[in-house]
């Protein structure tokens, strides 16, 4: 896992599901910050899921692009319109979505688009 920022201690690595904190981006205003997965290979992407920072800060809503060269990068989209997503509304909450178009990829972004407290959050991806 990589990002684009990360603010004080709050690394990529801290960004994973049930994780002990979590990810912040580095600015509090909403830009292009991202937090990456690289999978390794190339896989299907079904689903995905997110939670808040453990001690204070959510993300309410974020948008994905996924890559299979980590070089070109295309937004997930749904009847031709990028897709956002619903997250979170507390702390602790996974809040989990199927994709109903499901990508071949090898990265995925999430890209923060509405937040409480801070821009933070623990992720997942399902294949």
């Amino acid at each position: 896992i990589t990002a684009s920022s990360n603010y004080l201690s709050y690394y990529p690595r801290k960004g994973r599901l049930n994780g002990d904190s979590g990810w912040c981006q580095q600015s509090s205003k909403i830009t292009d910050n991202y937090i990456q997965v690289d999978m390794g290979a190339g896989r299907t992407v079904c689903g995905v899921a997110t939670q808040g920072k453990a001690n204070g800060s959510f993300i309410k809503s974020y948008r994905l692009s996924f890559s299979t060269d980590g070089t070109s990068w295309t937004a997930y989209k749904e009847q031709n319109v990028e897709k956002i997503f619903e997250a979170n509304s507390d702390l602790n909450t996974i809040v989990k979505h199927t994709l109903n178009n499901p990508v071949q990829a090898r990265y995925i972004r999430f890209y923060p688009v509405t937040f409480s407290g801070y821009p933070c959050m623990r992720i997942e991806v399902f294949v």
